[in-house]
């Protein structure tokens, strides 16, 4: 009796663990997931498939599988599929067109059902594939069906598949130019997150069906890229001195000062809207003008230091001063001016 329960208890343990499901990461991307076909006996028909690489893969073989109907009596033979296009190797975001060709010449009527295997070095992947062969009819019906069908089928690829493949094409060529480009990913960040935020836009727009919406969007993507591209050694130029603004910036207070805390703000403001400057100088004019704010700051600050050094007197009135100075806005210059006066006429006096 025991040895019975046992044995029910095995079983029920290794069905649980069967029906665990495994998971694995996608390292490719297939579109379309599944193939289905539908033509007459004595035709060859062909289907397109997109393969994305998330990352690297090597070793890709396209491995065509026996199709069988519903009963199992009638087989599609695998050798009556013809891959093209197939690279043994792809990279990261990297995009591969796959056109299967599917011979029906002396295959009985019925639907046909199995997979279409990918292997690729780190794994494999099924595509289900669906055949349905029918038999022909006369032949000024077949002329008339055909020409009808053909016409649909263009016009859909022409409405949707077409501005949908030419779209991942751009958008695997642009992911694939930035993700190489080491002065982007460090110096010019503010460019790559401005593409990135582009592309999102086209990949949201791709899965609503809204094409011209992706179009639109993976223009603006590369607008901002060939304006990185262009300006590359001048943009590199400018956020050197942006970054040598931010370190001058915190040298004299950072976010202690309200005046240095507003420069601050100013500068990050400009830097965040660079993608959207018509080149380098404008940035480059721009902060020109946040240098000389930040001098003034510095030669308000020093006149306010050799105040204080006057005498005990002196030092209170600089303190007051200094105070004043550091409530200031950046950008209010009659302020800043009618303070320099006064210190310096507490100096002369």
């Amino acid at each position: 009796m025991r040895k019975r329960q046992w044995v029910i208890f095995l079983a029920i343990c290794l069905t649980l663990l069967w029906s665990i499901p495994t998971f694995a990461q996608e390292i490719i991307e297939i579109t379309p997931s599944q193939l289905t076909v539908a033509a007459n006996r004595q035709q060859t028909t062909s289907r397109t498939l997109l393969i994305r690489a998330n990352e690297a893969v090597n070793n890709i073989a396209i491995i065509p599988l026996d199709l069988k109907d519903d009963e199992g009596s009638q087989v599609l033979p695998a050798q009556a599929f013809r891959v093209e296009g197939v690279a043994t190797s792809l990279d990261s975001n990297g995009l591969l067109t796959i056109v299967i060709n599917i011979d029906l010449t002396n295959v009985p009527s019925g639907q046909y059902s199995g997979d279409l295997l990918i292997s690729y070095e780190k794994g494999n992947r099924l595509v289900p594939i669906t055949v349905t062969v029918k038999d022909p009819p006369l032949i000024p019906v077949l002329v008339l069906v055909a020409g009808v069908g053909l016409g649909l089928i263009v016009s859909e690829y022409r409405s949707k598949g077409k501005p949908r493949d030419e779209i991942l094409v751009h958008l695997g060529q642009i992911r694939t130019q930035i993700k190489v480009d080491e002065d982007l990913l460090k110096q010019g960040k503010v460019f790559f997150e401005r593409i990135e935020a582009e592309l999102v836009d086209v990949e949201v727009a791709l899965e609503a069906q809204q094409w011209e919406e992706a179009k639109i969007a993976i223009g603006k993507a590369r607008t901002v890229w060939n304006l990185w591209r262009r300006g590359r050694s001048d943009w590199l130029v400018q956020f050197t001195a942006y970054d040598n603004l931010l370190d001058k910036l915190e040298q004299l207070g950072g976010k202690n000062s309200h005046y240095i805390a507003n420069l601050l703000q100013t500068a990050e403001d400009i830097y965040r809207a660079t993608p959207t400057h018509i080149g380098p100088d404008e940035l480059r004019q721009q902060l020109i003008s946040l240098y000389a704010t930040t001098n003034g700051y510095v030669e308000l600050r020093d006149a306010i230091e050799e105040l204080a050094s006057l005498g005990p007197g002196a030092k209170a009135q600089a303190l007051l001063f200094k105070q004043e100075l550091d409530a200031l806005k950046s950008d209010a210059l009659e302020a800043q001016k009618n303070l320099g006066n006064k210190i310096d006429a507490a100096i002369t006096t």
